[in-house]
């Protein structure tokens, strides 16, 4: 049984993934067209992964800093 990747391992494999999709020569144009939208695609879906990350994150932040000052107020 495989171990689970670390985050950081699991952005770069996929970043790496996506950015081989169209290294292939072989394909003809209607294939390299499909090829290239399912990276620009698959590109958004990262995107939109990392901003959404990224607000969880902040929202994250936020919780901790009015934890800290509710405990504070209580001492």
């Amino acid at each position: 049984m495989s171990e689970r990747q670390s985050l950081a391992d699991s952005a770069v494999t996929t970043l790496a993934a996506v950015a081989a999709m169209d290294n292939d020569g072989t394909l003809g144009h209607d294939q390299r067209y499909q090829v290239r939208t399912l990276k620009r695609l698959a590109g958004q879906a990262i995107d939109e992964a990392l901003r959404h990350a990224q607000e969880l994150a902040c929202l994250a932040e936020s919780i901790k800093r009015d934890a800290k000052k509710t405990t504070e107020g209580q001492g």
